[in-house]
């Protein structure tokens, strides 16, 4: 589905890095691309946060789509690896995007970093690093800051199944993370796209209600 709302240069550059990069680290799966697009044009979302960028094939699709958005639209992704990000900014450049997007180099846990990043407004924050449980409980401390009532905080890998596959300690993975927030902190909301219905690692999205 999310190919429909990109761009011929886009499709073109999401192709070259589906012939270039293993399948396996492509990073986020068809079907949750799918979902993520859906809540992305659902919410009019066009000042987009990334963290994780591995080698921007949901960085395409997210700034693609923010781009048809009109004035403003702009896309920040984040990730350690140099090697990951060179070949994000190769394929951004490709689809015709490289004006509205950053890729920088850092950790999701920079302080000096988030410090920069809370000076803007974001409508939307994609969060797919580690899916580690613990990692995922410092970032949501950390990131839910960057937020407004209007930001959509996605996250991936949030569904059962990468709960028992992907965090190493068997801790819950980023599921547990969710809900222990979202347990902690009553006005924030989620509700997570998982499978059978949608994609087998899944995103939830969280939001903080309005202050009454």
């Amino acid at each position: 589905m999310y190919r429909q709302f990109l761009r011929q240069p886009a499709l073109a550059a999401v192709d070259t890095l589906f012939q270039e990069i293993p399948q396996n680290h492509w990073g986020v799966p068809d079907d949750d691309l799918d979902v993520l697009a859906g809540l992305q044009v659902a919410s009019k979302s066009k000042r987009i946060l990334q963290l994780g960028t591995a080698y921007g094939l949901s960085s395409i699709i997210l700034a693609d789509i923010a781009a048809q958005m009109g004035d403003g639209a702009m896309l920040v992704t984040v990730d350690p690896s140099q090697p990951m990000n060179e070949a994000a900014r190769r394929y951004v450049k490709m689809a015709g995007i490289g004006g509205i997007v950053q890729v920088v180099e850092g950790l999701s846990t920079d302080t000096a970093l988030l410090a920069e990043l809370r000076k803007r407004q974001w409508d939307m924050i994609f969060l797919d690093t580690t899916h580690q449980y613990e990692d995922t409980r410092t970032e949501i401390e950390l990131i839910t800051r960057l937020c407004s009532p209007r930001t959509l905080l996605c996250l991936h890998d949030a569904s059962k199944h990468a709960a028992d596959n992907l965090d190493q300690r068997k801790q819950g993975g980023v599921a547990r993370a969710i809900r222990e927030w979202c347990w902690l902190h009553p006005r924030w909301k989620s509700f997570t796209f998982q499978g059978p219905a949608f994609g087998l690692f899944g995103i939830a999205v969280m939001q903080k209600a309005e202050v009454e």
